[in-house]
């Protein structure tokens, strides 16, 4: 195991030299990974403004809701590392209950007597391709589930016992993930025909609606935000170390490698990572979202009050 920070940067540089290294990390520290985030704290914007203000939403509104999230996670990264990992700890425990929930969402389902269980017979596989490009395709959609592993590294010379702690955490991290995904498309495959599933752009709170109403799809909502929030606050945290580790190599400039003598976190990096993030906000335009904006603060309140109505998220 390499003992250095800096994720697959480190491994890159040690294996074929520091210009691929340097390649890798202007790609994903700058270009792809800023671009990530940014997108994740819209996504959360987008929803929040959506079931807070309503029909009043404007794409400024967007946009300043989602930098005030940068901003919010850049601070937090700065101020504490401890901070930051204890509220994406915080953060995944929710997660893992609001699997916890789309499970009970089928299980509900089922006891009702309904449900698509012709999805778990054979004759759900009667047209499926026997293309072996299609099947290559498939796992290449899939990856993207389980790449959080390549993450555990980028903070190696942080950590007291990196040998032991790193296989651990990838392997419990792994199987984790790997059966969540699972009984998650399980739970999806019970709700939902496989056309449906095709046709619903917000599958998860669709799930919610159908076995609990409004509640439901609320529950399933406030999991949406809180992974947002979680993977951007991760993220940053995480590639930050990777534009660390390529300054102190000399590939960025130096005093991007700086470490603040106050709260003992790589500020620079930090900050350099969460400005680039905000660059991404001056241009660009937003899909139209699939939450009619209906009437803010009225719509959470029948969330929580009142019976089910139609379903908000189908289009």
């Amino acid at each position: 195991m390499m003992q250095e920070s800096g994720g697959e940067f480190v491994y890159i540089k040690n294996t074929y030299g520091k210009f691929p290294a340097f390649v890798f990390s202007f790609c994903n520290a700058i270009l792809i990974k800023p671009a990530g985030f940014t997108v994740g704290a819209l996504t959360f914007a987008d929803y929040f403004a959506a079931l807070i203000w309503g029909e009043g939403v404007t794409i400024v509104m967007v946009k300043s809701i989602g930098a005030s999230v940068i901003v919010l996670l850049t601070v937090m990264n700065i101020v504490s590392s401890k901070l930051i990992i204890k509220f994406c700890g915080v953060v995944s425990v929710l997660k893992l209950m609001v699997v916890a929930f789309l499970l009970v969402c089928g299980l509900a389902i089922v006891i009702k007597g309904k449900g698509h269980r012709e999805n778990f017979t054979a004759a759900a596989f009667e047209n499926a391709s026997t293309n072996p490009t299609d099947y290559g395709l498939a796992f290449y959609f899939v990856a993207f589930c389980y790449t959080g592993w390549n993450s555990l590294n980028f903070m190696t010379e942080e950590l007291q016992s990196p040998t032991t702690t790193l296989p651990r955490g990838g392997f419990l991290g792994v199987v984790t993930v790997t059966i969540s995904f699972v009984l998650a498309n399980v739970s999806y495959l019970l709700l939902f025909s496989v056309s449906e599933i095709i046709e619903s752009r917000t599958i998860a709170m669709d799930s919610g609606f159908l076995a609990f109403g409004r509640v439901g799809e609320l529950i399933m909502c406030f999991g949406l935000l809180i992974s947002c929030l979680g993977c951007t606050g991760g993220g940053i945290l995480c590639i930050s170390r990777n534009i660390q580790s390529t300054a102190e190599d000399g590939l960025f400039p130096e005093w991007i490698a700086g470490i603040s003598p106050t709260f003992h976190t790589p500020v620079n990096s930090i900050l350099t990572l969460g400005t680039m993030c905000l660059g991404y906000f001056v241009r660009g335009r937003l899909r139209p979202h699939p939450l009619p904006r209906h009437n803010g603060v009225v719509l959470l309140l029948r969330y929580l009050l009142l019976p089910p109505l139609p379903a908000l998220y189908r289009t």
